[in-house]
């Protein structure tokens, strides 16, 4: 998954403690890992800026994923 299909099921935005700029944090659907024996796992997106940095946050299903 890129950031480019990256779909947000829930997003929130925060603003830093310098309060300098707002931070936006964005969670995507749960799906099952590619990898071979992979369990689930949960794309997140964090944005500060102009800046993304996409994440995934693992699971043995797709509740303990999110």
């Amino acid at each position: 998954m890129t950031v480019r299909t990256f779909i947000a099921v829930a997003e929130r935005e925060f603003v830093s403690r310098a309060g300098l700029r707002p931070v936006r944090v964005r969670i995507g659907r749960p799906s099952r890992d590619p990898a071979p024996g992979g369990d689930w796992r949960c794309p997140f997106e964090i944005c500060t800026g102009s800046r993304r940095k996409l994440y995934f946050a693992y699971g043995v299903d797709s509740l303990q994923a999110l």
